[in-house]
């Protein structure tokens, strides 16, 4: 399937466009005009524009309030955030993906860089196809000699329409005017400090950035920033990774849907943050030693402010969700106070280190292939029926404090109910 072009380091950048709203309007093609947005949760803030949302200007991150008269006046569709939907066809993206290409870097949800070595461009068109007809959702495909200039040549092939999506850029272009046109401040890993930095300096551009001396960047940007300007010069500082780091610590977190006030809730919420960390964390075959919950009222309100955070150290590191959710729960209790409306509470395990080397304490009395089987028990069910098909009973039934989603579309891909049916 790969044709042989260049022997030279090279690397693709797939970015689905606007994401969140394309896998709307996948589901929903009479929308593919529409200007529509995805809120994130609580129905607050902007997190995904389609291009005729851009266009009016409304920008990335916006509280929804005071955008609502504009958007309304040109008939915006909004959403409400559905991650179960995104992450899905995410995956199945990530699939195609690997089908054509062992090295794959995922990046994040929409993103994936790609060992594009001995690849033509008509092979990047193949795969932009192939993802279009498989799952509807448009990308666009960066390709440069370092994951950097990936990177700026994906920003080109988004923004200019000229391209069809797929940008290269190669010995034939003139790199250093090209350079010369991408903003400091567009640079993948150059930072708003950074940028606020540099401009103080008069630097203004990845051209200008790419010509600073190597100790005056390494000065002023450190050792990451000195790799940012290398791969500027097409020098290759990093490679695709295949593995994930596994992640130093875990949070879980949400606000609330409205202000909670009794203990009841708050075990609830903190139960279910609990159940939710447990599961991230055997996803990536670690245990916890430690775990911090915290609570704190609305600080965007005038009212009485109360914040308290509360540590416990696990006698035996551990993934086991009943141990975590007593802790979690424990600790929630201890740093409750009656009289006060709470918004947000979450939970952070640190400590985390493989469960290869689970070592038992001297006078542990926890059975470890029993703790393993009730984890693998709850995990597949919930992998194959859906998240919370089985859930432990002081998680809650009602979960009235749950995050504000108004305007949630369908579970298309994951949930049987809302499978679209063809008549």
């Amino acid at each position: 399937m790969l044709s042989m072009q260049r022997h030279s380091k090279r690397f693709a950048l797939i970015d689905c466009n606007n994401f969140y709203v394309s896998c709307e309007r996948a589901f929903q093609p009479k929308l593919a005009d529409r200007p529509i947005v995805v809120l994130s949760n609580n129905d607050g803030c902007i997190i995904s524009r389609s291009n005729e949302v851009k266009s009016i200007g409304v920008p990335m991150g916006a509280p929804i309030f005071k955008w609502r008269k504009i958007l309304d006046r040109y008939s915006t569709v909004v959403f409400s955030s559905n991650f179960p939907l995104y992450g899905d066809i995410s995956s199945r993206i990530m699939s195609i993906l690997a089908e054509y290409c062992a090295d794959i870097e995922v990046y994040s949800i929409d993103e994936a860089f790609l060992n594009f070595a001995n690849c033509t461009t008509d092979f990047a068109k193949e795969v932009q196809h192939m993802i279009m007809k498989c799952t509807s959702i448009p990308v666009s495909i960066g390709i440069g000699s370092t994951k950097t200039l990936a990177k700026i040549a994906n920003k080109i092939a988004k923004q200019y329409l000229q391209y069809g999506g797929i940008f290269e850029i190669d010995g034939d272009l003139d790199i250093d005017n090209l350079l010369s046109t991408i903003d400091v401040s567009d640079i993948w890993g150059i930072g708003r400090k950074s940028t606020i930095l540099l401009d103080a300096y008069g630097i203004k551009n990845a051209y200008e950035l790419s010509k600073l001396p190597d100790r005056w960047v390494r000065k002023h940007l450190t050792i990451t920033g000195l790799r940012t300007v290398q791969e500027l010069r097409g020098i290759a500082c990093s490679d695709i990774e295949l593995h994930h780091a596994r992640k130093k610590s875990i949070a879980t977190t949400r606000s609330f849907g409205y202000e909670v006030n009794n203990l009841p809730e708050l075990e609830q919420s903190i139960s279910t943050y609990a159940a939710r960390a447990a599961k991230k964390l055997r996803d990536q075959s670690s245990l916890a030693s430690h775990i911090s919950v915290f609570l704190h009222t609305n600080k965007f309100q005038d009212i009485i402010q109360y914040h308290q955070v509360r540590n416990i150290i696990f006698d035996e590191p551990t993934d086991y969700t009943p141990a975590i959710i007593n802790a979690a729960i424990s600790s929630i209790k201890h740093i409750y106070k009656d009289g006060y409306q709470y918004k947000k509470t979450g939970i952070v395990l640190s400590g985390i280190t493989s469960n290869e080397y689970q070592q038992k304490g001297l006078f542990s009395e926890n059975n470890y292939n029993r703790q393993r089987t009730i984890n693998n028990l709850i995990d597949g069910i919930n992998n194959k029926w859906g998240s919370d098909a089985i859930f432990f009973g002081s998680m809650g039934i009602k979960r009235n404090w749950r995050t504000v989603q108004n305007q949630h579309s369908r579970s298309y891909t994951t949930n049987i109910h809302d499978i679209i049916e063809v008549q």
